[in-house]
């Protein structure tokens, strides 16, 4: 596939539309040392890295197009479009390739431009992600006023606190500007970072504080690092991690908290909070003896609770980016054979293997690898395969403080899936 003529492919952007993300796909100017994005190349060398050249008058035609297919889309999906939020994989004729996340305030758009994706979703939501660089304040004011019930900013602040911010961001982002943009916006979507316990409460406050008590949400997220993460940034992440109750009963105790925050901060967080819809799923399985159940590192707790009576084997997988991230995207078939391999050798009796279905998202049967379940089936034919369908609410959520809090209360010592390095 190529785009290097400015073009966009109806396939990326159906792939846009149910990712909730039509990028732009040009670097984010943030450059976090935490973001796994910038060492693509390194963790996953299979995958290319792809850029279409910054928007310019020639190319937004095309974009404008992208816009305006986005109401289909969302009819279809039943999610608002957010404009360069997340980053898109994508398998080609010559392999994976991986679109990075962008900021649409750094994209070389005017303001004309991004005032037009704005005006184009008047009725709705138009939601621009930004990372304070290049932010003009008295646009995203005017903006504001002039599209209260449109315009929405995502700001990805993830931490106020100056000495972290030079460890791990692009010094040049200001941080002043990030605090006046609390104060501009409209039911704002504010991304912070859990570092320590005292640096979120900290940020969590200021925030509360600048906006009011109706303005927008904040979304609070985990540190991941992957194989290659700077050291610093590992060191951060398990440090971070020890803090989590902590941290979840601090932000819990401060006025003006309540349902405002939206927290990702393991998915075995999530997992728990999901436990019965998992269950359910698990229970339309037919339960057999010498099976294995492979699963995500974040749900394996939940999930090996729920098959330790049976007898039956429950195996997390690694993620293709190493580290400690935890979701079932970066889960492949190539780790479930060699995990199988090495089941076999030592001398398991084995008759059926279970996997999640979400592990093969891209174009909705392949793996990170480019791989399919089949794969498994080929390496194993005397075993039975079944592909258990997980639902997107199962995958893709997000839970609030309340939720946080009866994880730690319920489940204070879950048992912990192995986790790659």
């Amino acid at each position: 596939m190529d785009d290097s003529d400015g073009s966009i492919s109806q396939k990326r952007l159906v792939h846009g539309a149910r990712l909730r993300a039509l990028p732009l796909n040009v670097d984010c100017p943030a450059r976090c040392a935490f973001c796994y994005e910038r060492r693509v190349p390194a963790v996953l060398p299979h995958v290319r890295t792809e850029h279409i050249p910054r928007y310019d008058d020639a190319r937004f035609d095309a974009f404008r197009q992208m816009v305006a297919r986005a109401r289909d889309w969302e009819a279809e999906t039943g999610r608002a479009p957010v404009f360069g939020i997340l980053p898109t994989f994508e398998r080609t004729p010559q392999g994976i390739a991986h679109f990075p996340v962008c900021d649409v305030f750094s994209s070389g758009l005017s303001h004309d431009q991004i005032e037009e994706l704005v005006r184009m979703r008047e009725g709705d939501v138009c939601m621009l992600y930004a990372v304070g660089l290049n932010l003009d304040l008295d646009f995203i004011a005017y903006l504001t006023r002039r599209y209260p019930e449109t315009f929405r900013l995502h700001l990805s602040i993830v931490t106020f606190d100056p000495d972290l911010r030079r460890q791990l961001m692009n010094p040049d982002i200001d941080v002043d500007v990030l605090r006046r943009a609390c104060t501009l916006t409209r039911d704002a979507t504010f991304f912070l970072m859990l570092l320590t316990a005292d640096q979120l409460a900290a940020d969590v406050e200021e925030v509360l504080a600048a906006t009011s008590a109706d303005n927008g949400g904040l979304f609070v997220h985990k540190l991941y690092y992957d194989r290659c993460s700077p050291r610093r940034v590992v060191e951060l992440a398990r440090e971070a991690a020890l803090q989590r109750e902590v941290a979840v009963r601090r932000i819990a105790s401060l006025p003006r908290a309540g349902r405002r925050i939206m927290c990702s901060l393991g998915a075995d967080i999530q997992a728990y909070t999901r436990r019965f819809e998992i269950y359910t799923m698990l229970s339309r399985c037919t339960e057999e003896a010498d099976e294995v159940i492979f699963c995500s590192p974040g749900t394996y707790a939940v999930i090996d609770g729920y098959y330790r009576s049976s007898g039956n084997l429950v195996r997390a997988m690694g993620s293709a980016f190493g580290g400690n991230l935890d979701f079932v995207q970066g889960c492949t078939a190539r780790d479930v054979v060699a995990q199988l391999e090495e089941l076999v050798t030592a001398g398991h009796r084995l008759r059926r293997v279970v996997v999640p279905d979400a592990m093969f998202w891209l174009d909705g049967a392949y793996d990170l690898n480019g791989e399919r379940a089949e794969s498994i089936a080929a390496a194993f034919p005397d075993l039975s395969l079944e592909v258990v369908a997980v639902p997107p609410e199962v995958v893709c959520s997000v839970v609030d403080l309340d939720d946080c809090l009866v994880y730690f209360n319920d489940f204070h010592r879950p048992v912990a899936a192995p986790m790659a390095e």
